[in-house]
């Protein structure tokens, strides 16, 4: 039994919590980025299982939703600079007023050109 909005709903073991979404509103809002189940901040992908499930949505504009946007693009910064630039390593370091200071360590300096090639 799942726990959501308000609402209880019988639901398969199993049934991930995007696909439980989808089936609550018809398809899964954009601002939903994670869920809490039972207090505990998961994936999209994750199955639900058990007998009581408290869901709740994670959403953009929220402090959480937020949080996860910016580790998000963080990874995805991670991938493009592993992708573009092999020989470099972008770590990441301390939260910073909402966002995260990172430091760049390779023989190609960092650029407006570098930062370019990386936005995209």
């Amino acid at each position: 039994m799942v726990s959501f909005a308000g609402e209880r709903r019988q639901v398969v073991s199993g049934t991930t919590v995007e696909q439980f979404l989808a089936q609550f509103y018809g398809d899964v809002p954009e601002d939903i980025l994670a869920c809490l189940v039972n207090r505990r901040q998961v994936a999209l992908d994750f199955p639900l299982r058990g007998f009581q499930v408290a869901l709740e949505a994670v959403r953009l504009a929220s402090r959480q939703g937020e949080a996860v946007a910016r580790q998000s693009a963080s990874l995805v910064l991670l991938e493009a600079a592993r992708d573009l630039y092999p020989e470099a390593h972008l770590a990441v370091g301390q939260s910073l007023g909402g966002g995260y200071f990172f430091t760049w360590q390779a023989s190609t300096p960092l650029t407006p050109q570098t930062v370019t090639s990386l936005e995209r």
